[in-house]
């Protein structure tokens, strides 16, 4: 090994000693004890860098003096430039100001002169713009209030995962429901239960690879790889993996597509035999199958990618425009007068339908051939993940389930008729029995999110957004083949124009066809959080439809032993 090579991989150890300090000391609550401690951080940083570096030369035989990699393959090797790619996260997220902003200045100080010569450009790292010209003004998304609720729930998950995720500073838009996702997230994923902590986060690998979702993908497999009794050899295929975490498969193919072909005997085949799964077991698995088949949909629609550790969020950019729009559009496309009287209309209904396929014919989104959904194969979301796609693949397995839309005349299923079986009076039992500490928690997260709402639409006080925020669940629902018969099917027609049908049909159906771009024109003026708002309810309720199929099957096996 060269020498300059061996002097920089030094470097970066004792950077990553530092970050190690950094993460540790930004837990800490108390100001002063915090100030005192990076003060400290900050002196060992400034000696270290302040070393003679081999990774930058002036070329001297450039004119313009631009800084030049002298080795630009031994510098990416080296193992500093990650640890300073990691404060540089750290100086993005943490939540306290004044730790942020020291590492914010440090940052600046190394990078002042390379930034003159080439912006942009230091050790291999992008420094936000916004931190040269706009302050502590990071993105247009929304930064949390000190004290207020996005500030708390930040805190929590930083001291949680000592990571902010893109997914989260999305969610500061909503902290109340972030709170609550993270609940049910966290106890799924983190805490006690009766999977192995490296299976539950398989699982969402296998999970993510049905909707080719490269950014939960590559968050989820770095979280595999760091547990206790991973193996990487399973990411190379099914026939890797324990028998009776690879029958699980099925199960997860029929959740992310067609739930409503999920039968007892699917719960037999997995919950009998010397690789049983105990209800239990599968009661936190599908949990955790059915929360990343529903991310992934907010995932694509919204645009978010992978977390590197340094930049502000990659979401959509007409999202981005139109969050840092504060004014009210007076003229709306089609908010109309007609909508706006239907939000006063009657939502329920008193008797059931005689014809179980009304609900189906007045609501259903004027039907898309599957060729719409098909993109070609150059351009496949897999084709474009490279290893992450192959990844995708392997896991997938045998299983080419894809979604179809739900026949409510089929000889071979039937419609879910939510009066017989509930949430409420038969979900919510169900999961209380099987994996009790989470009962509770997603039955909140179901709640708030339907009922969340400020009262406005694109500013605009209306009175009631109820029935529009019902109609999005409901029609949710009915995607799935499940219906409510006390509610008032013609409302959809009413309240959904067709652009935004086909923003949840592809949402929550096609989620690897979803394009940020559907946002740009919903035949509704929406404000950036609403547009959030209306993609949390779809994928909430694609959740709740997912998990009923399946804890009704778990419930049926288990009430005939």
């Amino acid at each position: 090994m060269c020498a300059a090579k061996l002097h920089e991989h030094e470097r970066g150890l004792l950077v990553q000693g530092v970050v190690e300090r950094v993460l540790e000391f930004s837990l800490e609550d108390d100001f002063n004890t915090r100030s005192h401690n990076m003060a400290f951080v900050m002196q060992d940083l400034s000696q270290i860098m302040n070393q003679p570096s081999h990774i930058f030369n002036l070329n001297p035989s450039d004119d313009q003096g631009e800084w030049m990699f002298s080795d630009e393959s031994e510098a990416q090797a080296c193992v500093w430039p990650a640890a300073l790619r990691t404060i540089c996260r750290f100086a993005d997220e943490v939540p306290f100001e004044d730790v942020r902003n020291s590492l914010r200045s440090f940052l600046l100080d190394i990078t002042s002169d390379i930034e003159r010569h080439s912006p942009g450009l230091c050790m291999g790292i992008q420094i936000p713009r916004s931190w040269l010209s706009l302050g502590s003004k990071i993105c247009f998304l929304p930064e949390p209030k000190a004290g207020g609720p996005s500030d708390e729930i930040i805190h929590r998950i930083f001291i949680q995962q000592g990571k902010i995720t893109h997914f989260h500073r999305v969610m500061r838009w909503h902290p109340q429901y972030l709170e609550k996702f993270h609940a049910t997230f966290h106890e799924s994923l983190h805490s006690q239960g009766q999977l192995l902590v490296a299976w539950r986060h398989f699982l969402c690998i296998m999970a993510a690879a049905r909707h080719s979702c490269g950014y939960l993908l590559e968050m989820s497999i770095r979280e595999f790889l760091k547990c206790e009794g991973s193996d990487g050899s399973w990411l190379a295929g099914l026939s890797n993996l324990p028998s009776k975490l690879a029958n699980i498969a099925e199960l997860n193919a029929l959740l992310a597509h067609q739930p409503w072909l999920i039968t007892r005997s699917h719960m037999e085949k997995l919950m009998r035999g010397g690789d049983a799964w105990s209800a239990a077991e599968l009661g936190q698995a599908l949990i955790i199958m059915v929360t990343f088949h529903s991310l992934c949909g907010l995932v694509w629609a919204l645009g978010i990618q992978q977390d590197s550790d340094s930049l502000s969020p990659h979401i959509s950019q007409s999202l981005l425009k139109r969050a840092s729009q504060h004014v009210v559009v007076k003229e709306h496309k089609v908010w109309n007068k007609e909508i706006e009287a239907a939000m006063h209309e009657e939502e329920t209904v008193d008797d059931s339908p005689d014809d179980i396929t009304k609900p189906f014919a007045v609501s259903i989104v004027e039907s898309e051939s599957d060729k719409d959904f098909v993109p070609a194969p150059a351009m496949t979301p897999q084709s474009r993940l490279g290893f992450l796609g192959e990844v995708a693949a392997n896991v997938r397995g045998k299983y080419a389930i894809v979604y179809e839309d739900f026949d409510v005349k089929s000889k071979d299923y039937h419609v879910f008729r939510a009066g017989q079986w509930s949430w409420a009076e038969n979900g919510f039992e169900t999961v209380r029995h099987v994996f009790p500490a989470v009962a509770d928690l997603l039955d909140a997260e179901f709640e708030h999110v339907y009922n969340m709402t400020d009262g406005t639409i694109n500013l605009v006080d209306t009175g009631t957004t109820a029935p529009f925020r019902h109609a999005v669940w409901f029609y949710t629902h009915l995607l799935f083949g499940i219906i409510h018969d006390d509610y008032n099917y013609q409302m959809i027609n009413k309240l959904l124009p067709k652009k935004i049908k086909h923003l949840i049909k592809r949402t929550v159906c096609h989620p690897e066809m979803s394009k940020p771009s559907q946002l740009d024109d919903l035949d509704v003026d929406l404000q950036a959080n609403e547009q959030v708002h209306v993609l949390l309810l779809a994928t909430e309720a694609k959740k709740q439809a997912a998990l009923l199929f399946g804890l009704r099957a778990i419930a049926g096996y288990k009430t005939d032993l």
